[in-house]
């Protein structure tokens, strides 16, 4: 295939692809007025000149410039605050907070004695009283007053029960 009929191929493919690319005009986007490469040579060497003979009065900073320069840079710098908007969420944030630890501490013991009588309350009453009765040493009259399983007028001991 030669240059003109890929170049034509090219240029049907491209009109099925794409029209708008297609119809773009054709020419290099990069150019240069005529004769800039031979006039930049004399333009650099013309400036380079210019430089050599300039007197050093004329090159010279003016009296003070640095100490005035850090002055005239700060003026023009606007300082700009950092937008702290997360600002405005701190009560918010710390009510949700003191909200939640309300909440965890108003619910978690309820549930914490609710599942302890759930469980109690699966475990038969006579398998209660057999694990009483072989542990009674380890368990204080005072602690089973406490929970209500016996009462302290169980404890007394009357007259006539000793004489029997």
């Amino acid at each position: 295939m030669d240059m003109t009929n890929f170049n034509d191929h090219f240029q049907d493919e491209l009109k099925e692809i794409s029209p708008y690319l297609a119809s773009l005009p054709k020419q290099d986007p990069k150019n240069v007025p005529d004769g800039y490469f031979e006039q930049i040579e004399d333009e650099i060497v013309h400036q380079l000149m210019l430089i050599r003979h300039t007197p050093e009065s004329n090159r010279q900073l003016p009296d003070g410039y640095f100490d005035q320069v850090e002055n005239q840079v700060i003026r023009k710098i606007k300082i700009s605050k950092k937008p702290r908007a997360w600002i405005k969420f701190i009560p918010y944030v710390a009510a949700a907070s003191i909200l939640f630890i309300l909440m965890i501490l108003v619910v978690s013991p309820a549930d914490h004695a609710n599942q302890e009588t759930v469980q109690l309350a699966q475990i038969s009453e006579m398998d209660q009283l057999d694990y009483l009765s072989k542990n009674i040493d380890d368990v204080s009259l005072n602690t089973l007053i406490d929970y209500g399983l016996i009462e302290e007028s169980d404890l007394m001991i009357t007259d006539a029960e000793v004489e029997n």
